[in-house]
């Protein structure tokens, strides 16, 4: 029952003895109180006397204010007497997670915390760093519900793993190896593919977030568009900064956020609290995903959720645009190469127009073009022809452009599995032990699937 406990923060000096410790790991509170409370004496609500704490109240008064204390950060590790003297078994295998992630963060917390394995060669390539190395900024996008941010802290990953804030763009088979976005080699020993799903409203455009050092080969950036998804999206964004101040102050610079997940209306709260006025943010929410075998619909709700409609009722008594049912067809830059306008398709009204209206609409340009217009109004929809859906097609002049709707694989995630001969199926293929088709790389969370060997009771769809 002797225990050896050490209790220390990110930023104290750590003991060589830390190695030899085990992680305790961070635990919340109870939040449901099973005691019942004791009656008070005089059973009268006007003149309810305050009874005298006991000493084992205020002892358990204290214990829950530690417990709750959010600005507490230290990490408590032990030794057992046992553990002492069992000699720990070295691993100096090369292990490599991509993706910051749930799933991956999980990962490293679980091999972490066995207690008779020491793990020498640990990485987790993490763009952006971790959750909490934002956490100077105003919020903006949706945090895990899995880790806070101080228990995060707690696990002390950047004292037992190498953390490289890089992206992965490719994989190395023959040498064992991840090549990063600047060129650089990363060995492995063992790959865990933990990257999960992005917002893709942009890379179906073949645009990639503007934030984003690496441009897949396909793409391009565009000043002004960015994705919820984009690590350095908060560093753009930031308070006081360009395109804050423009917001704020330039009348024709306009933010759109387009989307329907729980991100889109965290960044609409994130510009609030940046000053933002809500007559310069209009929010867009695209058609609800019907098919979602490739991307993977995240609705923050359902179809006449009394919650959505009473937020939208809030936004538009803040005299805040609230556009629904248009789909993002493509964007139109300046002389500089920066973001002027959004091209829409209307999506309101489903009924596809004959071709006689088309035919009129081609006297004023050309079939399936918009008609040349002269100065676009900042803010305001405007008609902009029929799209090849034959549907009315909308202009909405902007500045930025926030997008957090479905999401699915990232490309350089997706040239890394797929031109390796890794089975991609839609999601990354994996067996019942999440090992690929090669013995060194595993994959798991939202980016995986397993094979069709295995089936639900519905076969029509498979496992994920």
């Amino acid at each position: 029952r002797t225990v050896l406990f050490a209790e220390m923060d990110l930023q104290s000096t750590v003991p060589p003895i830390f190695r030899e410790l085990l992680q305790v790991m961070p635990r919340r509170p109870p939040q449901l109180k099973k005691v019942l409370r004791k009656p008070p004496k005089v059973a009268s609500f006007v003149n309810v006397e305050k009874e005298i704490p006991t000493e084992d109240d205020l002892r358990e008064q204290e214990r829950q204010e530690l417990l709750r204390d959010s600005a507490r950060t230290n990490a408590l590790s032990i030794v057992a007497k046992k553990l002492l003297s069992e000699t720990k078994i070295p691993v100096n295998a090369r292990i490599v997670v991509v993706g910051a992630s749930d799933c991956g963060l999980s990962f490293l917390e679980s091999l972490l915390s066995i207690p008779h394995l020491l793990f020498n060669s640990l990485t987790l390539l993490a763009p952006g760093g971790l959750e909490y190395h934002h956490s100077h900024h105003l919020p903006l996008v949706a945090g895990s519900a899995a880790y806070s941010h101080n228990e995060l802290r707690r696990i002390m990953l950047e004292l037992r793993v190498r953390i490289l804030d890089s992206r992965m763009v490719q994989i190395d088979r023959q040498q064992r190896c991840c090549v990063l976005h600047d060129g650089s080699m990363l060995p492995y020993d063992y790959l865990i593919v933990g990257a999960g799903l992005q917002d893709d409203a942009l890379h179906s455009l073949r645009i990639r977030s503007w934030g984003v050092e690496h441009v897949t080969d396909g793409y391009r950036s565009v000043n002004g568009c960015m994705s919820a998804a984009d690590p350095s999206i908060r560093d753009l964004l930031v308070e006081g900064g360009t395109l804050v101040k423009s917001l704020i102050w330039n009348p024709l610079s306009y933010a759109v956020v387009y989307g329907r997940s729980l991100h889109a209306y965290c960044v609409v709260q994130g510009l609030l609290m940046r000053k933002v006025p809500p007559t310069k943010i209009i929010l867009v929410l695209p058609p609800r995903l019907q098919d979602d075998s490739q991307q993977l619909s995240v609705d923050a709700f359902y179809a006449g959720d009394e919650v959505e409609i009473k937020i939208h009722n809030i936004l538009k008594s803040m005299d805040m645009k609230v556009y629904e049912g248009y789909s993002l067809l493509g964007i139109q830059q300046d002389n500089r190469q920066r973001l002027k306008a959004l091209i829409l398709e209307d999506h309101t009204n489903e009924i596809a127009f004959y071709k006689s209206s088309a035919e009129d609409a081609g006297a004023k340009a050309e079939a399936g073009a918009a008609p040349k217009s002269g100065k676009v109004r900042c803010g305001i929809m405007e008609d902009f022809g029929v799209s090849p859906n034959n549907l009315r097609q909308k202009l909405l002049a902007c500045r930025i452009l926030i997008t957090a709707d479905a999401v699915n694989v990232d490309p350089d995630i997706f040239n890394s599995v797929h031109g390796n001969g890794l089975v991609y199926d839609g999601r990354l293929i994996v067996d019942h032990n999440f090992k690929t088709t090669d013995d060194a790389i595993f994959g798991a969370g939202s980016l995986c699937e397993f094979s069709r060997r295995f089936k639900r009771k519905n076969a029509e769809r498979y496992l994920r």
